[in-house]
C-alpha cells in the first residue's frame, strides 16, 4: 500500500454502525499527509470537520464604556461611587495567546492596556496581564467556521492616574464568538464585563480600595490565527 520512501502509516476505524476508514501517512518520517477517507458522503469525518488542538494568538482592539466607578474606605465604611453620567468612553487594545484542547477548553494569557479619559487633564490607564480560560459552548458543524466560547480571566494590573501608579488586579467575565475568513486565520468578536481592582496602601493606618467596572461598547473586535491541527 506504501512506496519505500513511507516511514509510517495510520489506520483510523469507528463503530460498527458508522464504518468509516481513515488512512494517513508520513513520506518523510516527520510530517503526515492529508487523511484519505473511505465511504463517507456526509464528510462527518473529513479533516475540516474534526476537533483539533494547539495554539493560538489574538489581537483586538475595542472601546469600552466605564459604567461604574467605587471607593471603599473599610475602616470608616465609606462607599463613593460614579455613575456613566461623569465618566467617558474608554479605549482599549489586547494581544494574547490560548492552547486550546480538542475538547473545547482554553488556557493562555493576555495583555490588554485601556485609556479612560476624566474630568480633569489626566487619563486613568490599565496595564494588565490576565490568565484566561475559556470554554466552548456551540460550535457549527465545521468546527473550525463558527466558535462561541465562554471566557474567564484573571491577573495582576498596573493602574495609573495623574502620574501615580499603583498594583492592583483586574477581572473578566464575557463571551467571544470567532468566524473562520481564511485558512487558519478568524475575525472575533468579545463582549465581556471587566472589572479593574486597586489597592491604594499610601496611608498606613487606612487602606482605600478602588474599583472600575468596564462593559464592552458595543463589541471588542480582532483577528485570531490558529496553529492547531486535528487531534486524534
Amino acid at each position: 500500500m506504501v512506496d519505500s520512501n513511507t516511514t509510517g502509516v495510520e489506520f483510523h476505524t469507528y463503530s460498527e454502525d458508522d464504518p468509516v476508514l481513515q488512512v494517513r501517512a508520513s513520506v518523510d518520517g516527520r510530517k503526515w499527509t492529508k487523511r484519505t477517507t473511505s465511504y463517507d458522503p456526509e464528510g462527518l469525518y473529513d479533516e475540516d470537520n474534526l476537533p483539533t488542538q494547539g495554539w493560538t494568538i489574538r489581537a483586538q482592539a475595542g472601546a469600552q464604556w466605564p459604567f461604574l466607578a467605587a471607593f471603599l474606605i473599610p475602616k470608616r465604611a465609606v462607599v463613593a461611587y460614579y455613575n456613566s453620567n461623569r465618566l467617558s468612553t474608554a479605549l482599549s487594545v489586547e494581544l494574547g495567546a490560548s492552547y486550546e484542547t480538542k475538547r473545547g477548553n482554553g488556557y493562555g494569557f493576555t495583555f490588554q492596556y485601556t485609556f479612560t479619559p476624566t474630568e480633569k487633564d489626566a487619563a486613568f490607564e490599565v496595564y494588565s496581564m490576565e490568565l484566561l480560560y475559556s470554554r466552548m459552548l456551540y460550535h457549527t458543524k465545521r468546527y473550525e467556521a463558527f466558535q462561541l466560547n465562554l471566557e474567564v480571566g484573571l491577573g495582576p494590573a498596573l493602574c495609573i492616574y495623574d502620574k501615580v501608579g499603583s498594583f492592583g488586579f483586574r477581572a473578566r467575565l464575557g463571551l467571544n464568538g470567532r468566524v473562520n475568513i481564511a485558512d487558519g486565520l478568524y475575525l472575533t468578536t468579545g463582549f465581556d464585563v471587566n472589572a479593574a481592582l486597586e489597592p491604594d496602601l499610601h496611608n498606613e493606618d487606612e487602606v482605600r480600595l478602588g474599583t472600575t467596572l468596564y462593559l464592552t461598547l458595543p463589541l471588542r473586535v480582532g483577528l485570531v490565527y490558529s496553529f492547531k491541527d486535528v487531534a486524534d
